[in-house]
């Protein structure tokens, strides 16, 4: 009897193959990414090729176990397999691309208070210790080490973190505050867009009014021309031809009404006076726009203001009236000599700017650190608290599942190596399921212990105070496999395409301590830059005022 190994099996072996050089590459990537400090966008974009990457994992083993040895069986093709096996692959990524995303969002949407308030204090300590370390252990770059700090919220509880961070909730919201915000270039540009976007009605009735100021003194000379034909038509109606001269009783009179109009004319204007007439039209025309722009100012931007019509941005800023309502849209202590703009040059951003955005993030999230429990699960806070939960459970969700797609496709993938070397030798003993199975679960244990499964004693200390249970443990033997899975992940890194995907994704982010071990095992270190984050600076003094105004002379419109 002839043995042939089918077709679909040399495919399963390449396609497992190539799946096994992206996922344990992307393990690592995970790992390296997590346990810096990540941005949520960061996380997002990881937490999304994750998901795709779980769906292929499903779909490659639904179709290996299931779909291709059915259809083989049934006399198929290989092109005819691979069509069924695709029809169905297909909406096994997609629904499990989905559905981890809905476990997520459910999983946030069903925590409770409490859940919500631990898991937001967590992610504080959490990013401190990832930038500044614990308990005596530098921040390093070491596999261990960035995956024991990717799992901490899930592993120890809020106050035992705290603890470990050797910082106070303040100084752990301050830092956070400055984490947040970047460094000062980057806050600076962040700042510059929120503050128009926060003036921006301000300035576009600004605008408004100006231009309609501008567009009603521009049409002036053809108003006073309609204005001269209206008063010649009304004197024609009551004397006829005969125009009332200067100093009898009808003259005036049409001066005393013309007046009552708001034309400033003498009592001696003559009535057949076309230019003076229009030139006292033109001052009455003038006169009502300024009220109208002075009072559309006021409305709009406050008391005080001394913006001129057709005023450039730099200009509306500097007014005082504009400066005041800054203060008040930023809700912030600023000196009153910084002239707050969204061009503000750099030295007076960092000295006068940066400090009291600091303090009012740091603010903010001190006093959502110590919300009770259950205004967490509020609308106000309810975002706050089911993102905190995802950013808790999402980075040991996401180190399981790579792990176990790429344990269990090294296990296939053995096992269609069995086949082939079976096949190659004739013999029915080694190409048997049993043998298969029996050869595919001992390379992987052999795979594992080839891994030198271990924690670092220091690290150890820390995660074997987890009280998660039966979990911890899973968490912890996945930590342990850490530092061999870099070791082969380098490898396959190097030489595999996910170099081509690697381009793609958001480069770990570490603070300048933890580069500062530069452990070469980290694989992502050799294929794309690192990123330095800003670490918080607990005795930067932050700078406070009260608001005033920025005393800018400016002259209101011309009133004539």
């Amino acid at each position: 009897m002839t043995l042939k190994v089918p077709t679909y099996m040399l495919a399963m072996l390449v396609v497992t193959g190539l799946y096994l050089t992206v996922e344990i590459p992307f393990s690592i990537y995970l790992v390296s990414v997590l346990g810096g400090s990540a941005t949520q966008a960061d996380i997002d974009t990881v937490e999304k090729v994750g998901r795709f990457l779980t769906g292929v994992a499903i779909a490659l083993a639904y179709v290996g176990i299931r779909i291709y040895p059915r259809y083989h069986g049934y006399g198929y093709s290989f092109a005819a397999s691979t069509r069924q096996a695709l029809f169905r692959a297909i909406p096994i990524i997609v629904l499990t691309f989905v559905g981890l995303h809905v476990y997520g969002e459910v999983r946030g949407m069903f925590s409770s208070g409490e859940a919500r308030k631990e898991a937001f204090i967590s992610n504080l300590a959490k990013r401190s210790i990832a930038e500044a370390g614990l308990s005596g252990i530098s921040p390093s770059l070491s596999p261990s080490w960035l995956a024991s700090v990717s799992g901490l919220p899930a592993l120890l509880p809020s106050d035992a973190l705290v603890s470990m961070s050797g910082k106070s909730l303040p100084e752990l919201a301050r830092r956070e505050a400055v984490r947040s915000l970047g460094d000062v270039d980057a806050a600076r540009d962040t700042f510059a867009a929120d503050l128009e976007t926060q003036m921006a009605p301000a300035y576009k009735e600004f605008a408004r009014a100006s231009e309609q100021y501008l567009a009603t003194v521009r049409d002036r000379d053809n108003r006073a021309e309609y204005e001269w034909d209206d008063f010649r038509r009304e004197l024609r109606s009551h004397f006829g031809s005969s125009i009332p001269r200067p100093g009898t009783d009808y003259h005036a009179r049409v001066i005393r009404k013309m007046r009552e109009d708001g034309l400033q004319v003498s009592s001696a204007f003559r009535l057949d006076d076309k230019a003076t007439f229009k030139v006292m039209v033109g001052k009455k025309i003038i006169r009502e726009a300024a009220t109208a722009f002075a009072k559309g100012i006021d409305d709009n931007i406050g008391k005080g203001s001394r913006l001129l019509p057709g005023a450039d941005a730099a200009t509306f800023y500097a007014d005082p009236a504009v400066q005041r309502l800054v203060r008040e849209r930023l809700s912030m202590k600023i000196a009153p000599s910084v002239l707050v703009t969204p061009e503000i040059k750099p030295a007076a951003f960092r000295d006068g700017i940066y400090p009291a955005l600091v303090q009012r993030a740091a603010s903010e999230i001190l006093e959502t650190a110590g919300m009770r429990p259950g205004a967490f699960t509020s609308n106000a806070n309810r975002e706050t608290g089911e993102a905190a939960v995802k950013a808790a459970t999402l980075p040991t969700t996401a180190l399981l599942l790579s792990l176990a797609g790429a344990l269990f496709h090294i296990h296939k993938f053995s096992g269609y190596l069995m086949l082939i070397f079976g096949t190659a030798l004739r013999s029915k003993i080694l190409v048997s399921k049993p043998s298969r199975h029996v050869f595919a679960a001992l390379a992987l244990v052999l795979a594992i212990i080839g891994m030198r499964p271990a924690i670092p004693t220091d690290i150890g200390s820390v995660l074997s105070k987890s009280d998660a249970g039966v979990y911890g443990h899973v968490v912890t033997g996945a930590i342990s496999l850490q530092p061999g899975l870099f070791l082969i992940g380098d490898t396959m890194t190097a030489y595999g395409p996910w170099q081509l995907i690697d381009s793609h994704l958001p480069a770990p982010r570490y603070s300048e301590l933890a580069l500062a071990s530069a452990i070469p095992a980290v694989s992502h270190e050799e294929t794309a830059s690192v990123i330095p984050v800003p670490e918080g600076k607990p005795e930067m003094e932050v700078e406070t005022a009260s608001a005033s105004n920025i005393p800018v002379p400016m002259a209101r419109p011309a009133m004539d």
